[in-house]
C-alpha cells in the first residue's frame, strides 16, 4: 500500500488515508474536496474526522458515507461538495468492498490478462443532499474479487487533468495505458 499527495497550492482539498478497524479489518481512503485554498482544506480535516469515526463502527463503506454525508452536509457551502472512495478489507479474504460517493473510477490491473478495469459503484458527492435520502438510495457497496498479483489505484481527478508542457490533458485513457505499463 502506497500513496501520495501533491498539492496545487499550499493547502489541499485532496486526501488519502488508512484506517485500522477491529476484528482485522482495514480502510483506505481517498477523498477530493471541491475548491482549493483553505475552505478546501477545513473540509477535508472535517472529512477526515468524521470518516474515521464512522468507519470504526464497523460498518459497510456505504454507511460509513452515509454517516458522513448526514454529519457534515449541514455545514457544507452549497457551492462545495466531497468526492470519496472508501474501501475496506478484511484479513485473509482476497475481496474488497468499495463505495464510491461521486469520485473516480477506481481501476484494476489484473495480473491475468495484462487488463485494465474500471470500478464505478453508483453513488453521488458527499454534501449535496442534506437530507440524505437521496445519498443513501443511490450510494452502494460493491465487492472486487482480487487475486495475487492484481493492483488496485484509487486516485483523483488530479491525476487525469494534469497537463503537460503543451497543455494536454493526461487523461483517462493514458492514466489506464500507464497502470498496465508499470
Amino acid at each position: 500500500i502506497a500513496g501520495r499527495n501533491i498539492p496545487a497550492r499550499r493547502l489541499s482539498g485532496d486526501y488519502f488515508d488508512f484506517i485500522e478497524m477491529p476484528g482485522g479489518r482495514f480502510g483506505a481512503v481517498i477523498a477530493d474536496v471541491s475548491g482549493k485554498g483553505m475552505p478546501g482544506a477545513l473540509i477535508t480535516v472535517m472529512c477526515r474526522t468524521l470518516l474515521r469515526a464512522a468507519a470504526l463502527g464497523n460498518i459497510s463503506p456505504s454507511a460509513a458515507l452515509a454517516s458522513l454525508n448526514r454529519s457534515i452536509a449541514p455545514d457544507m457551502r452549497e457551492d462545495m461538495f466531497v468526492t470519496v472512495s472508501y474501501l475496506t478489507l478484511q484479513n485473509g479474504s482476497p475481496s474488497i468492498t468499495l463505495a464510491r460517493a461521486g469520485h473516480t473510477d477506481a481501476l484494476v490491473w489484473r495480473k491475468s490478462t495484462g487488463k485494465v478495469e474500471s470500478f464505478r459503484p453508483p453513488g453521488m458527492g458527499v454534501g449535496i443532499d442534506d437530507s440524505g435520502t437521496v445519498f443513501e438510495r443511490v450510494t452502494k457497496d460493491a465487492t472486487i474479487a482480487m487475486e495475487p498479483g492484481d493492483c488496485l489505484l484509487l486516485f483523483t481527478d488530479g491525476v487525469n487533468e494534469a497537463l503537460n508542457l503543451q497543455g494536454d490533458e493526461f487523461g483517462e485513457v493514458r492514466n489506464k495505458k500507464a497502470l498496465a505499463r508499470l
